[in-house]
Parts: C-alpha cells; structure tokens; sequence
C-alpha cells in the first residue's frame, strides 16, 4: 500500500530546512535506516520503507515543498498501517511544525473502503428489501403516491431517474417490464420513510382529504404516515441514528474520503444489529394482512375527490362510479372492440395504452386497479403463446 504526503511551511517557520535533516528526523522517530543507490535515498523501516524528496516553491511565501513516499507492506496488519499514518501525519505537523500537512493520495483508506463497501451493500439490501415486501404486499404499487414521508419534489425526482434508466435500457426486457421504483429512492430516503412522522401535503390534497373524510378519526388515518400507522413500535430513535451513521460512511468510501481500520469494525457491527432489527420488524410485519381497507379508503377518495372537482353531468355520473367499476366498464368494452376485430384476445398492454389514453389514470393506477378486480374474482391474467415473443403475451380473462 502506497501514501503519498505533502508538507510546506513559511520560510523560516519548521524545524526542516533540509532533506538531510528531515531524513534525519523520521529515521530517529520511525526507527528507520537510510539506505542510498541508484534511485535515491530510502529510509527503511520495519513496516515498510518510505522517500523524501523536496522540491522549490513557486509561492512567494514558502521555501520548499516535501513529498513523502511511503511503500508499506500488504502482508502487515492493516491496523498497524493505520496506526502508523496516523503517527506520520502527526509528527509532520505537530513536532516538524510545517505549516500544512496534505495527503495526497492514501491506499490505506482504499483498501479499508474496498472491505466496507460489501458491508455497505448488504445493509441497503436489507433497507430496500424490507420496504419493497411491505409496500408491495401491504400497500401495492402506488405506493409511492401513498407516501407521505417524501414531498412531491423527491418523488418527482424519484420518477424520473426510473423514467431516464428505462429509457437507456430498453434492450432488457425483463427491467423494462419488472416495477423497480423502490431501487430509485435514496439511501437517507429508507431512513426517512421508516423513521419520519413528517407529513408532505399539497393544499389542495389536503383540502380533498377533509372533504373526503366521514369523520376526525377516518381523516387521521388518511394522513398518517408510514411510520405512524406501522413501524413506530419496532423502529426506535437508535436505527436512525445507525442508518445515519452509515449514510455518512457510504460517502466517505464513494469520495475516497479518509479511513480509518475503525470505521470497518464500527461498519460491521452496526451492520449485525441492523440485521437483527431488520429480522425483529420483519417477523411482525409477516403477521399483518394485505391492507385491502386501506386501499380501498384510497380508491373511494379517489372517488370523491372527482365528485366534488366536476362540474358537468356526464362527469358526476362518472364520478360515482369507483375507479374499480370504471376500469372494468372498460374491459368489457374494450373486450367487445376486440372480438369484432377478430382478435384472439384481449391483450394487457394495448389495455392499459387504452386506459390511459381514456381515464386520468397513470399507468401504475391502473395496474393497481386491475390487481383489485384480480382480486376480486371478476377478471384473471393468462399467458397466450406469442409467434414474435418466447416469453408469451399476458392477457385479460373477464369471470363474471
């Protein structure tokens, strides 16, 4: 492993005003010998050994620069490696008293961020892994629309670097289709999502969930955030604490920020008890039902809130409708279309292009919504064989 250091004072402000004499002063502190030959003077010493070499200065106020080259040996304990930059930088500063001591490049910390950064890996799988099987199984795919730990402009922001990757990723196929929004959130946003009580709102969002409230307690309910309607009493104020911890070291190691043998024994431990409140929190959430409820309280604002925002006939009649009913009149529809036009079948895709283009529903609403009639009985998804698609082609099935 390799560092390299730059030390430079005033003129006539340090102890050095030569390279003999700071050859001399390192071999005294470090317990080195200076070895010459071709390429120079070489103190060596038992970790390794190191070069001083000085250079004049352009800047007016300073004599000389000197750079210290130090080689140490892989085979050492890491800690005594660190140990021993620690004790270099401090003599250069503290007992050489040169004005600025600067490290210039540091394997030390590299190869220390080298064994963090899987540790690292695993403890934002664990974060993301956790909130993906509780948003998908507890709150479904408009999940992000639901959450009211985020403000509009982090979702937004959240929208777009999934819009942006699937555009520069067309040719995979299987991302493309699969719902990867949870990979796009932040690493503090796992944090915040699980910890925070704070409540994002619109005015006019919170106007119509006051309109759309039978009462106080159905209102409190609405405007919950994650937090408080389900991880309050298995997260406490310490995983915050952890996770912000990690978020600081994760920077460190993605800047090439300095490292110390400390840093990936603190990263180890926290990563345990992370996991072992990951695996707490997941065994208790494992008991709950899918929040069909709370789902179906979302799709009857819905419901409400075009009520009180239409203004014609013919939109009041379709504001009564839930979004449920709306999406299957759809089907049946679209269905009747197709059987005219000789189709085999009714095809998810040209669906839900059909859907958007006729409701003002986003395309993941209407997935959701088509997961609700799933789950109702009244329609299923089947794989049709498709001549230009190995993988099939998925389409609509009306029950009933």
């Amino acid at each position: 492993m390799k560092i390299r250091i730059i030390c430079y004072s005033e003129v006539g402000k340090t102890l050095v005003n030569s390279k003999s004499k700071f050859q001399g002063f390192l071999c005294t502190n470090f317990g080195g010998d200076l070895e010459s030959n071709s390429a120079g003077d070489m103190i060596k010493f038992p970790l390794g050994s190191l070069i001083v070499s000085d250079f004049e200065s352009k800047i007016a106020r300073v004599d000389k620069f000197y750079t210290i080259d130090v080689n140490l040996d892989d085979k050492d304990d890491i800690k005594q490696s660190c140990d021993f930059r620690e004790e270099l930088i401090y003599f250069c500063k503290q007992n050489m008293e040169f004005e600025s001591v600067i490290l210039v490049s540091d394997d030390i910390s590299k190869k220390i961020g080298q064994l963090i950064f899987p540790l690292i890996q695993d403890i934002e799988s664990l974060g993301r892994k956790f909130l993906a099987e509780f948003f998908y199984t507890q709150k479904g795919t408009n999940w992000l629309e639901q959450e009211r730990s985020l403000s509009d402009n982090a979702k937004s922001q959240i929208k777009e670097r999934h819009k942006e990757e699937i555009s520069s990723k067309k040719e995979l196929r299987g991302f493309v289709l699969a719902d990867s929004t949870l990979m796009f959130i932040d690493f503090r946003h796992i944090s915040d999502i699980i910890m925070s009580s704070e409540h994002h709102f619109s005015v006019k969002e919170l106007i119509g969930r006051i309109r759309g409230a039978s009462d106080i307690s159905s209102l409190q309910d609405q405007i919950k955030t994650t937090h408080e309607q389900f991880f309050q009493q298995f997260f406490e104020k310490k995983f915050e604490e952890k996770w912000t911890y990690i978020g600081k070291i994760r920077n460190a190691v993605a800047h090439m920020r300095y490292l110390h043998i400390k840093d990936y024994e603190k990263t180890l431990e926290i990563k345990e008890e992370l996991l072992s409140i990951f695996n707490a929190a997941t065994r208790e959430l494992s008991s709950l039902e899918p929040q069909e409820e709370l789902i179906n309280r979302i799709i009857n604002f819905d419901s409400t809130e075009k009520k009180v925002e239409s203004t014609s006939e013919q939109e009041n009649d379709t504001a009564i409708k839930k979004p449920t009913d709306i999406i299957y009149d759809l089907i049946i529809s679209f269905d009747e279309y197709a059987e005219s036009r000789g189709w085999e079948f009714l095809g998810l895709t040209q669906f839900l292009e059909y859907a958007e283009n006729e409701t003002k529903f986003e395309r993941f609403r209407v997935k959701e919504l088509i997961s609700l009639l799933i789950l109702s009985g009244r329609i299923e998804i089947e794989k049709k064989e498709n001549y230009f698609n190995d993988m099939g082609t998925s389409a609509i099935k009306i029950l009933n």
